[in-house]
């Protein structure tokens, strides 16, 4: 019998599998085959269109998700769909794609607080998204 932390392992590594295909792909310069590959992870894995959960607010998407296990594989999704968009040459797509993961962590960390993972998940996104902006600032 499949326990619920067996199930939470499966996908986590699924989801990784095609978050690597995905990034492969964009680096490949396929990027529209990339963000496919993002969408069909999100359907397999969480049951539920990106597309749809992306045009929700981070608080919108924690609560219709409900677990934190889906909700750390959506930030996840999220967090390299922007980095798809940052290599097809949209920074500013991927800036926002980068905090609006960093919400969806954060909402994630309030709605599950005794949840191990979402602290560093959040943390990891922040230092992204600290790294982006370091490149984009001008010099002094």
């Amino acid at each position: 019998m499949i326990t619920e932390k067996d199930w939470v392992l499966r996908l986590a590594q699924q989801i990784a599998q095609l978050i690597a295909r995905a990034l492969g792909l964009a680096r490949a310069g396929k990027h529209a085959e990339a963000e496919a590959e993002l969408a069909r992870a999100a359907g397999n894995g969480l049951g539920a269109e990106l597309s749809a959960l992306l045009c929700l607010d981070a608080a919108g998407a924690v609560a219709l998700l409900g677990s934190a296990a889906k909700v750390s594989t959506f930030a996840r999704l999220v967090e390299a769909l922007a980095e798809v968009r940052e290599l097809a040459g949209d920074a500013d797509g991927g800036l926002a794609k980068r905090l609006h993961a960093a919400d969806v962590w954060t909402q994630a960390c309030a709605r599950f607080p005794n949840e191990p993972g979402l602290v560093d998940g959040l943390r990891q996104c922040q230092l992204a998204v600290d790294a982006v902006l370091a490149r984009r600032a001008p010099p002094a």
